[in-house]
C-alpha cells in the first residue's frame, strides 16, 4: 500500500473518530448551554419562558413584559460563552386587564342587561354551577370512551356526538 492511501485513509479513520465524538457530546453540549444560558438570565434578574439551544444557537420564546426585557434577554444570552447565535422569538405580552372581582365590585348595579351581553354568575354561585357541572360530566362520560384514528391526534368518528354532548354540558 502506498504511503498517499495510508495517509488518506487515516484522515478519513480521524475524521469518523471525531464525527462520532460530536454526535455523541451534542446533547450535553446542549444540555450545558441550556443551563448556563438560563443561569445567566436568572442573575440578570429576566423570566423567559422557554429557552431551547439547537447546536450552539439559542432560542428564546415566549411572553415578557416588555420589549426592554426581550432585548435584555437577548443580550444576557449572546454573553453566555459557547453561543453563537441567539434567535429572539420574544413577544411583548399585553397589559393584564383587571381581576373579574374587581370589575364586579367597581361596575354599577344594572336592572336589566342589554340583550347582546352575558349575565356573569355572583361568586357565591361559582362553586356550585362547578360541581353541578362536574356532576353531570362524570354522569355523561361514565363508561364511555373518546377515541382515536390509530396511530394519530385525530378524533375518531364515533366520537362526534359524545363530543357534542360535553360540549352541550359546558
Amino acid at each position: 500500500m502506498s504511503s498517499t492511501a495510508i495517509k488518506v485513509f487515516g484522515v478519513i479513520g480521524f475524521l469518523i473518530i471525531c464525527a462520532l465524538c460530536l454526535l455523541m457530546k451534542v446533547q450535553k453540549i446542549e444540555a450545558d448551554l441550556t443551563r448556563r444560558s438560563l443561569q445567566q438570565l436568572q442573575d440578570a434578574g429576566i423570566v423567559v419562558e422557554n429557552i431551547t439551544v439547537d447546536g450552539r444557537d439559542a432560542i428564546l420564546s415566549g411572553a415578557v413584559a416588555s420589549e426592554a426585557a426581550a432585548q435584555q434577554a437577548e443580550a444576557a444570552v449572546e454573553n453566555v460563552w459557547g453561543i453563537r447565535r441567539v434567535r429572539n422569538r420574544l413577544q411583548v405580552a399585553p397589559p393584564a386587564e383587571p381581576a373579574i372581582s374587581d370589575t364586579l365590585e367597581a361596575a354599577p348595579a344594572a336592572a336589566t342587561p342589554p340583550a347582546d351581553t352575558a349575565v356573569v354568575a355572583k361568586p357565591d354561585t361559582v362553586p356550585k354551577v362547578r360541581t353541578e357541572t362536574q356532576i353531570r360530566l362524570d354522569t355523561l362520560l361514565a363508561g364511555k370512551v373518546i377515541e382515536f384514528a390509530s396511530g394519530s391526534h385525530v378524533l375518531s368518528p364515533s366520537s362526534y356526538p359524545l363530543l357534542n354532548q360535553i360540549a352541550e354540558v359546558l
